[in-house]
């Protein structure tokens, strides 16, 4: 029997990097599965909807009002795909390329494990030398909320080497798989983390729910960092746009969406320490860390 998949993509005006995407899953080897594809266009001015229309006539668009932003156009997605009857989510952002071979990775990854496992993928810059962007979460540190990654984000490496599986604590939303199990019982995305955060708070849910969360090296995403959120360090923005995006809701850096995250899952009391400790490792990420980038 044929495993379906439901794959869903919130665009915003990236009409060729959308157009890219759409190809890498066109081109994907299919066995023993059944892929559709929703793209959510929250507002897309830039013929995103006349293209897709044109050169991938399969593709379901949803229309949203221009103000979903990313959250809410997953949830959007992930209701249609219930209503279409899917067994299975996998969610993507619209500036990524992968091979022919990603989805049945995912799937060879899912059989290998017990049922209901959020699956996440690897990911590296498009860009060469590939740098890696998301390698999984070995470990937490609750009072500061302090995720430690597997592999220091930006490293240079060898793709090559990168193999297997291992056990994250949370996931990126950038190639992140999972069964409609898994929202029947921990519910959709958080949307008050309007545009960053809803992904690792929704598999840090389901890892503190008991389910397994790990990272795959062999699915792996290639990202165009240069399209990611307002004001990150690693883009060497202005002082004054790196300062502003501490107060944009739609920046990685919101010190609200922090707040959120962390009176969600740390220990509210020490949210005044939480926060300065984000202030000064945004500051010390722009002045030392990604300084050499």
């Amino acid at each position: 029997m044929s495993i379906t998949i439901t794959v869903i993509i919130p665009t915003f005006n990236r009409k060729e990097c959308l157009r890219s995407v759409l190809n890498c899953l066109q081109n994907q080897i299919k066995e023993e599965f059944i892929l559709h594809t929703i793209v959510v266009v929250d507002g897309s001015t830039d013929g995103s909807i006349e293209m897709i229309k044109n050169d991938f006539p399969d593709v379901e668009i949803i229309y949203g009002d221009g103000n979903w932003w990313y959250t809410k156009c997953i949830n959007k997605g992930i209701k249609r795909a219930l209503e279409n009857g899917s067994e299975n989510i996998l969610t993507l952002n619209d500036d990524i390329v992968f091979d022919e071979n990603y989805i049945i990775t995912l799937l060879s990854v899912a059989l290998q494990n017990k049922k209901n496992t959020l699956i996440g993928s690897a990911s590296f810059t498009q860009s060469q030398p590939f740098r890696i962007t998301f390698s999984g979460i070995k470990s937490l540190v609750r009072w500061r909320l302090k995720f430690s990654v597997y592999i220091k984000k930006f490293s240079c490496v060898d793709i090559t080497s990168f193999r297997g599986y291992a056990p994250s604590i949370c996931l990126s939303g950038r190639g992140m798989f999972f069964s409609k199990e898994i929202i029947d019982e921990i519910g959709m995305f958080d949307e008050k983390f309007v545009q960053y955060g809803s992904d690792s708070d929704f598999s840090y849910r389901a890892y503190k729910k008991g389910y397994s969360v790990i990272i795959s090296y062999d699915a792996k995403v290639f990202e165009n960092e240069k399209l990611t959120s307002i004001g990150v360090a690693f883009n060497k923005p202005g002082l004054y746009n790196f300062y502003k995006s501490f107060f944009n809701i739609h920046s990685s850096n919101s010190l609200l969406m922090s707040s959120r995250f962390y009176f969600k899952h740390g220990y509210k009391f020490l949210l005044p320490a939480y926060l300065t400790i984000i202030l000064g490792g945004s500051f010390y990420n722009l002045y030392f860390k990604y300084r050499n980038l």
